[in-house]
């Protein structure tokens, strides 16, 4: 029995069973969209499609790209450094007051928070690699760090999420688990936080803030 390759309009060798071509070689060939395999005997010709073959490699691909959750990091810490500056808000718990600036020659954003007779509270935003994520320095003692999800600026919507803590005794304790930004223009924005306790959700602290300065 011979066995005839096509890749597109270009006819291979033909080979018998005992000299048949590695698959090393057969792949680096198949550089077309579609490969047919056409076995001939005597009676009958069989046509098996195997797009798999092809698909495989853009199937790997598409899990790598899966595994980058940070997509639009650098885009996303250029829209929050857009934040530094003075900003205010009315919150259930009084008047908040947020300021950001640039440390560290402007690989990070530092966050300051005060609200009412709160203690103030600190966040640090910086790329770690095609990584944006922000470490909190919350009043209830532990120092949450959250990922930032991918990152649409069409969409105005940037998306923290919970990656591990330090001085948390356990996944149960309270703490800051997630945050939301939605920037609404360049003197708007809203926040929302959050709370975790338990495992579960507790509450969620939002506000919307508008630049004084």
């Amino acid at each position: 029995m011979s066995t005839l390759l096509r890749v597109g309009h270009i006819c291979l060798h033909a080979y018998t069973e005992h000299d048949f071509c590695p698959v090393q070689k057969f792949l680096s060939i198949c550089a077309q969209s579609c490969v047919v395999i056409a076995k001939e005997t005597t009676t009958v010709k069989h046509l098996v499609l195997i797009p798999t073959l092809l698909l495989a490699p853009l199937a790997v691909v598409a899990a790598d790209s899966k595994s980058e959750p940070a997509s639009g990091a650098p885009a996303a810490f250029s829209r929050l450094k857009s934040l530094v500056g003075e900003w205010q808000a009315d919150t259930p718990m009084g008047k908040a007051r947020l300021t950001y600036e640039l440390v560290a020659s402007g690989t990070a954003v530092l966050e300051r928070e005060a609200i009412g007779d709160m203690p103030p509270m600190i966040t640090m935003y910086y790329l770690d690699g095609n990584r944006l994520l922000l470490t909190h320095y919350c009043m209830v003692g532990n120092q949450p760090r959250m990922q930032a999800q991918n990152y649409d600026p069409a969409a105005r919507e940037l998306k923290f999420q919970f990656v591990d803590a330090t001085n948390l005794p356990s996944a149960n304790a309270a703490h800051m688990h997630s945050a939301t930004f939605r920037f609404v223009d360049d003197d708007h924005f809203k926040s929302a936080w959050d709370f975790y306790d338990g495992g579960k959700p507790k509450e969620t602290h939002a506000a919307e803030y508008t630049r004084v300065r």
